[in-house]
């Protein structure tokens, strides 16, 4: 028997599953539409439910259609998008062109997320997806279940150290590593690796084999400890030490783009048409056509 939502949203295919829920498609049976129905049981999706209500009125943000609890789950239901950037990544290499028109939307969207005093704080390129039909070519930021606000009535958050890593462990920032509190200069240091990674196809510190570590351990449980200690300082060593004007290929673009957030204050607001002056002008040492062709067009 199918379940049913709200006595008007079927649940249909599972199309993803996190550390905490799933995500399904659903049928909207009065009107035939097709939506998202994120389940979660975790306390996530209410903070996330309540940022998309901050966000509404913004340009390439999912809109939220209801919210509720059913059963141990609580629901939420946005609009169906198109592919993430990942998705796109391991179906066919993304060219420079197209990378740079995204990382100019990219860095747009939290820009305005950042205007509503958001930080995101798992930025990643799953987390960035493209519309369906005439929207193909917006890119969309999505899952806010780990986002908070750095002011509160008008104060910038506290700077505190000895914090656990928050979001996806490739792409965090430095300060991150480092246990320091997530503000909006690592939200942007993550667009930084998104980009490489998409240029790339990866990054220099994905893939860390750390069986041979963890050889002599015999417990499953220490294995498992110690396999995640190592990966986390091994990435952190491999991301503060790679020099990344030794990468093939990689522009110099993108190699200032993280060295200028990396150099960012705490509460120190980035200056993104900076940033985004540095992948304008790229396009343009590129000569590339101002057509907004991207490489799933073609």
């Amino acid at each position: 028997m199918a379940v049913v939502i709200e006595d008007k949203y079927i649940i249909k295919d599972k199309i993803g599953e996190g550390m905490f829920g799933m995500i399904f498609l659903a049928k909207n049976k009065y009107t035939e539409e097709i939506v998202a129905v994120k389940l979660d049981e975790s306390i996530l999706l209410k903070n996330e439910a309540r940022i998309y209500r901050v966000l509404a009125d913004i340009k390439g943000i999912s809109k939220l259609r209801s919210f509720g609890s059913i059963d141990r789950y609580n629901y939420m239901v946005i609009d169906r998008l198109g592919k993430s950037f990942e998705d796109i990544k391991v179906e066919n290499r993304i060219d420079m062109k197209t990378i740079i028109l995204v990382g100019l939307q990219m860095i747009r969207r939290i820009e305005s997320v950042h205007k509503r005093n958001i930080i995101h704080r798992d930025i990643k390129p799953e987390n960035f997806l493209i519309g369906r039909g005439e929207e193909k070519n917006l890119v969309y930021i999505i899952d806010f279940g780990l986002s908070k606000l750095f002011k509160i009535n008008n104060k910038h958050i506290a700077c505190e150290s000895g914090r656990s890593i928050v979001g996806t462990l490739p792409f965090v920032s430095l300060n991150i590593h480092e246990g320091f509190t997530p503000s909006r200069r690592d939200d942007m240091e993550s667009i930084g690796y998104t980009l490489i990674y998409l240029f790339l196809g990866g990054l220099p510190w994905v893939n860390i084999n750390t069986n041979l570590l963890c050889e002599g351990l015999k417990s499953e449980k220490d294995k498992e400890r110690v396999d995640s200690d190592i990966l986390e300082r091994e990435t952190y060593r491999l991301k503060k030490t790679t020099n990344f004007w030794d990468i093939d290929g990689l522009s110099g673009e993108l190699i200032i783009f993280i060295k200028y957030c990396r150099g960012l204050r705490f509460d120190e607001e980035p200056d993104y048409e900076y940033l985004k002056m540095l992948l304008t002008n790229l396009y343009k040492m590129k000569k590339y056509p101002i057509d907004n062709i991207f490489c799933w067009d073609v």
